[in-house]
């Protein structure tokens, strides 16, 4: 697919899209960086916008417009999906998601959460967003992640770890 179908199709699929967010949708999907989008490409972008989709279903759900997530909206929105969780799973998930260790969870650390719990529980048929967690938190402007975070929340999600995976993954990112 050439990038003026794909904007065409997402343009009538999103009538308020930007040409912003139309090219950074481009630039996600086509890995391979040529000018065709291929079948396994745009599978994968269309993958993580329902993905995100679902994510913010379940934000807007439980958040007041304009605002982020806070501690106690987020544990009730986990409980309602799940009312046998246990606190301390909660507290771990919220922990791995607030990546600047502030009281709130942005949209954006949100939805990366939601991506890497979807792969953790095995209900992620297109692996890679502990990758793309990872990814973000290590380059997003306003936060970034120390090796002390990015080790606790890799061992939250694969508590058998060993050491040195985590260092060879901190040095793959960095």
């Amino acid at each position: 697919m050439k990038y003026d179908e794909f904007a065409k199709g997402y343009r009538a699929s999103e009538p308020n899209v930007t040409e912003a967010m139309i090219k950074e949708a481009w630039e996600f999907g086509n890995e391979n960086k040529n000018k065709l989008l291929e079948p396994k490409e745009f599978k994968k972008l269309y993958y993580h916008s329902m993905r995100e989709r679902e994510a913010m279903e379940y934000w807007d759900k439980y958040t007041v417009a304009g605002t982020d997530m806070s501690y106690d909206q987020f544990a009730k929105g986990y409980r309602s999906e799940d009312p046998s969780i246990s606190d301390d799973i909660i507290k771990q998930s919220w922990e791995m998601a607030n990546v600047d260790g502030n009281d709130f969870l942005s949209r954006e650390e949100f939805v990366m959460l939601f991506f890497m719990e979807e792969e953790s529980e095995g209900k992620d048929d297109m692996p890679g967003h502990k990758e793309l967690y990872r990814e973000f938190a290590r380059t997003h402007p306003k936060k970034g992640m120390t090796y002390k975070e990015f080790k606790k929340g890799y061992r939250a999600t694969e508590p058998t770890v060993t050491e040195e995976m985590i260092q060879e993954a901190w040095k793959y990112g960095n």
